[in-house]
């Protein structure tokens, strides 16, 4: 389809349909997911503030908590935060507090699964290990050479990571951990006990 602009003819490109429309990937032990339709308000005080607004959040800069409304508080920043499932918010009685709605500015996603850590280390130099990025953390990081806020969320006891970028870097994020992730050697079935009498199988 051709549309005039300003006198030319300028071929309309195919509309972008993913991964920020509901993209899923999985393989063995990981599922990675589109979860960009997440509303994500930027809140951030400005000096005046002397700190009320962690204060009213509850939470500092690198650690992540679920709110009273059910909105993911993460501190990427000092004195800066990310609300994952809300859009707007006010904070009464605080003073000197900006909020930005990045719902569509920011791309989300979540890998998930026991074989997570090992998807994630493939593109990503962070330590994940359970001493270094326990749940509830939050930290800035390179993965796959994109600039991310890294969030440790688990799930019903279930390891899994939410990655946020900037929208226009979200299919090559998608793609680069949807391809680590396949190049992970699939799970090797376990071994039947070896029955009375006879040698374990090898």
């Amino acid at each position: 389809m051709l549309i005039p602009k300003a006198g030319a003819s300028v071929a309309e490109g195919p509309e972008f349909a993913g991964p920020l429309t509901g993209g899923e990937a999985s393989g063995a032990g990981w599922r990675l997911s589109d979860e960009s339709a997440t509303p994500k308000l930027l809140v951030y005080e400005s000096f005046e503030a002397a700190g009320a607004v962690q204060r009213h959040l509850g939470v500092g800069f690198g650690a992540a908590a679920t709110n009273g409304a059910g909105a993911l508080v993460c501190g990427v920043r000092p004195d800066e935060w990310l609300l994952l499932g809300e859009r707007t918010g006010s904070l009464p009685g605080v003073t000197g507090v900006v909020t930005v709605d990045l719902t569509h500015g920011l791309a989300l996603f979540r890998l998930s699964g026991p074989a997570a850590p090992e998807v994630l280390a493939a593109v990503c130099s962070i330590d994940t290990g359970e001493a270094m990025f326990p749940d509830g953390a939050v930290c800035g990081a390179s993965v796959a050479r994109v600039a991310c806020s890294l969030v440790r969320n688990d799930v019903a006891g279930e390891r899994s990571y939410l990655m946020v970028s900037p929208r226009s870097s979200g299919r090559y994020l998608f793609e680069s951990v949807r391809d680590a992730g396949a190049r992970q050697p699939p799970d090797r079935a376990p071994s039947a006990p070896a029955r009375p009498g006879t040698a374990p199988p090898n």
